[in-house]
């Protein structure tokens, strides 16, 4: 509402700078964010209440701030379908690399209590905090699951290799680069 003030105190319209997105309208039903918005005459987009949180992300939910963020969404789009292309095609699980590796952490979680997503890039340091909450939330429940570590390898490696290579082995990693070709500064 802070947000809606400063917009009209600035002498501009609400509906040309916001953007909503929440459930469809259902008859009897409230919905407090449409009505807020609709009052505002301010455009409504539909989120599918279909789509549970964890999946969401592909959804206009997460894609929407992703777009605003510069990223390529038809790339994130892409790489889901990619990853989604074996399942649909009928490959054998050895074939789908995320039945692998889900097969592996499974088979692995009586002695492997702990799984940790290690990125060699700055720019997936958020990939590794998603990856935590994703981890999290879905396997942890009716007192199972690994916990999850995010690690950004050019920061943590100094201070948690240590551990991870003379402490317990009770640890899983998952170790994720990106190239690094055109990201660095410019000179």
């Amino acid at each position: 509402i802070a947000a809606l003030d400063a917009v009209k105190a600035a002498r501009l319209e609400p509906h040309d700078h916001f953007l909503g997105i929440t459930e469809p309208a259902k008859p009897g039903k409230a919905n407090g964010l449409r009505d807020l918005l609709s009052h505002q005459q301010i455009r409504m987009m539909d989120h599918d209440p279909g789509v549970g949180g964890r999946f969401s992300v592909l959804t206009n939910v997460g894609l929407l701030p992703a777009a605003v963020c510069g990223l390529d969404i038809g790339a994130i789009r892409q790489g889901a379908a990619d990853a989604l292309a074996p399942v649909l095609a009928n490959q054998k699980p050895e074939a789908v690399p995320a039945a692998v590796g889900a097969a592996l952490a499974a088979s692995l979680a009586a002695s492997k209590t702990i799984a940790v997503m290690m990125a060699y890039a700055d720019r997936l340091q958020m990939f590794t905090k998603w990856y935590v909450q994703l981890w999290a939330e879905s396997l942890g429940k009716g007192g199972k699951g690994t916990t999850p570590i995010g690690a950004l390898g050019p920061v943590d490696q100094h201070s948690q290799l240590q551990l991870y290579i003379a402490g317990p082995r009770d640890k899983l990693f998952t170790i994720v680069t990106a190239s690094p070709a055109g990201r660095g500064p410019r000179m």
